[in-house]
């Protein structure tokens, strides 16, 4: 990430999320308490976090915005589809959201540079979601939407590149290839099992494996 720029309605927001991710993107693998070492530094960045004003959907766009400035002059992209699950401390089951799933999931499209593994422009398109007991739930989208989903946004969002779709075993599905391929989309997915029959033009079943070894590259 370069230097965010965010547009909340409150300069002093601005501010602070500006100083806050300026520190968070040095190692984000480290924890909060170990990123803000200075006690002002971390209270200042759980007020920001807590401020009913400081909402996620803005706080994507300014990440959003950084990418799209990283790719100006770029021809072609591979956008990495995959799902992490963020599992909090033990204090995860003291929120409500949480109490269900015991945190909750981010699915990412990461954008790379098709021609250097360590060039990261940064996220294409980003969805949270939470998992809630069966009783709870009001609607009947499944969670494997999201994968086709994303691949729609990343693709008008950043209409003038030519990506390369990369997912793992879970985007295995017929509803999810054969949607891109009808959409003239470019993919890569890594099969579920490579002994799945195949029929082929002349009624004949076949392997997956052996089907895909007899094309040519």
């Amino acid at each position: 990430m370069g230097g965010l720029e965010f547009s909340f309605n409150d300069e002093r927001l601005n501010q602070r999320a500006s100083y806050c991710f300026s520190k968070i993107k040095r190692d984000p693998s480290l924890s909060f308490p170990q990123i803000f070492s200075q006690p002002k530094d971390l209270q200042g960045f759980y007020r920001f976090i807590n401020n009913e004003h400081s909402e996620v959907d803005d706080i994507k766009d300014a990440v959003f915005s950084d990418t799209k400035l990283l790719l100006k002059g770029c021809k072609s992209v591979i956008a990495i589809h995959d799902t992490t699950h963020v599992s909090p401390s033990a204090k995860a089951p003291k929120i409500e959201e949480f109490k269900y799933g015991n945190g909750f999931f981010a699915h990412v499209s990461l954008l790379v540079d098709s021609h250097s593994k360590k060039r990261i422009y940064g996220p294409g398109a980003l969805y949270f979601w939470n998992r809630v007991a069966k009783n709870q739930r009001t609607d009947q989208k499944k969670e494997s939407d999201r994968w086709l989903k994303q691949v729609d946004q990343v693709e008008a969002n950043y209409s003038g590149l030519e990506i390369v779709h990369v997912m793992d075993r879970e985007g295995d599905a017929s509803s999810i290839w054969s949607e891109m391929y009808k959409h003239g989309r470019r993919f890569v997915i890594r099969v579920k099992s490579e002994t799945r029959p195949v029929q082929k033009d002349n009624s004949e079943m076949s392997r997956l494996i052996d089907e895909m070894r007899s094309e040519p590259p």
